[in-house]
């Protein structure tokens, strides 16, 4: 009887656990579509083999998006529920192949361009660096003055410029192409990628000091640095010659000092299986010294 009593409290754990999670049901998928993205009517209901989906008929820009429930595993019985929509995706699509067709293809054709799609961002392709960032922001253009509500804010086109262009546009070489710069909804702001670099370096150099403010970078051969080739680690953008560029970005830290954040990596000599992004924090100079 006491074995009985157990294993019944054990089903019931499970059955507890298992009920915890549930995907979220047509009902509660519309009432979040309404809030998340304004007035919209049910165009159908599916039950799927991991949870439902809603066709959602917006009404402020008339198009068809669809919201997905779903649920993870989080443990042995557990799960947690999940929730996804293709507004964003669909909206764009109203945009480009509808709403502003004809704008899309002057730009693109203009730019020689072309453009590949995707959730919260659109990658800009052109063979010229200035074109793909003249394609890139025509673009943001054209999707800000259809982003009613700011219902597009913080999509992102990447502006990149092709090593390898076929005329018929139906490839690339990924390892050829090199990102330009991004241009971000609402406020269409062109953000070089070098300015992505700085911000990336900074945000490194503040957890070293989160005082740390930008200064300049340097560019030097790694022959002309105190760094041996035969110390640096990692595979991906590492200098692999002594003529190789390497870049050092300058910061101030809290105290008056100066130190530097190298875009490249040394091996631990303590962990052979780690390596450590080049700084010299710990040595930082004085203006003074």
């Amino acid at each position: 009887m006491k074995k009985i009593s157990i294993l019944f409290v054990l089903c019931l754990m499970v059955l507890g656990l298992t009920a915890c999670g549930r995907p979220a049901r047509p009902a509660k998928l519309a009432r979040e579509a309404r809030k998340t993205y304004g007035s919209a009517t049910v165009v159908s209901k599916v039950k799927t083999p991991i949870g439902y989906s809603v066709t959602m008929h917006d009404k402020l820009q008339d198009f068809d998006y669809t919201i997905y429930s779903s649920r993870r595993h989080i443990g042995l019985f557990n799960y947690e529920p999940e929730i996804s929509d293709t507004f964003e995706y669909c909206l764009i699509h109203k945009i480009i192949d509808d709403t502003e067709k004809a704008t899309i293809d002057d730009i693109t054709d203009r730019y020689d361009a072309m453009y590949t799609e995707g959730y919260g961002f659109y990658d800009v392709y052109s063979k010229d660096p200035e074109n793909a960032k003249q394609a890139a922001l025509e673009y943001a253009e054209v999707l800000q003055r259809n982003n009613m509500n700011g219902r597009l804010n913080g999509v992102e086109l990447r502006a990149i410029t092709l090593g390898t262009y076929l005329s018929e546009r139906t490839g690339y070489k990924p390892d050829h192409d090199e990102e330009v710069g991004r241009v971000t909804l609402p406020d269409k702001t062109w953000r070089s990628k070098e300015d992505e670099l700085i911000e990336l370096y900074t945000i490194y150099a503040r957890e070293l000091d989160p005082s740390a403010v930008y200064l300049r970078k340097e560019v030097k051969k790694l022959k002309f640095t105190q760094y041996d080739l035969k110390d640096i680690g990692g595979s991906n953008g590492a200098p692999k010659y002594w003529s190789s560029p390497v870049t050092f970005y300058y910061f101030k830290a809290f105290d008056g000092g100066e130190f530097y954040m190298g875009d490249f990596y040394l091996k631990n000599p303590n962990d052979p299986t780690t390596i450590d992004m080049v700084n010299n924090y710990a040595q930082r100079t004085y203006p003074d010294d």
